[in-house]
């Protein structure tokens, strides 16, 4: 899973894995049941505090994203992505604009 930290974003580190990872579930990059990197391994991977990593998955699980389970690790709830259509066309347009203006 490809997450990037931006510091000169002015967006919270937590809040940027947030939305990457719900943009990812919401386009279908990451489907129901599909494994999420373990805490520590996305901690390593990203250069953040594991307390971030831990609070991140704490939301996710709230907003019905995705679901934990004592000794299976985090994955994409089955339910898939709860957001309405309305909110996945706003996530993925608001994305699509962010990377282009980045990459102009």
């Amino acid at each position: 899973m490809q997450i990037r930290i931006s510091q000169d974003d002015g967006t919270p580190i937590d809040q940027q894995v947030v939305s990457q990872v719900t943009f990812r579930v919401s386009s279908g990059r990451l489907t129901a049941g599909e494994q999420l990197p373990t805490g520590r391994k996305l901690a390593e991977q990203l250069l953040i505090n594991p307390n971030t990593v831990a609070q991140v998955c704490r939301e996710l699980e709230s907003a019905g994203v995705v679901i934990s389970g004592r000794g299976s690790g985090v994955s994409v709830s089955d339910s898939g992505s709860p957001l309405s259509r309305r909110e996945k066309n706003r996530i993925l347009n608001e994305s699509t604009h962010c990377w282009q203006k980045q990459y102009r």
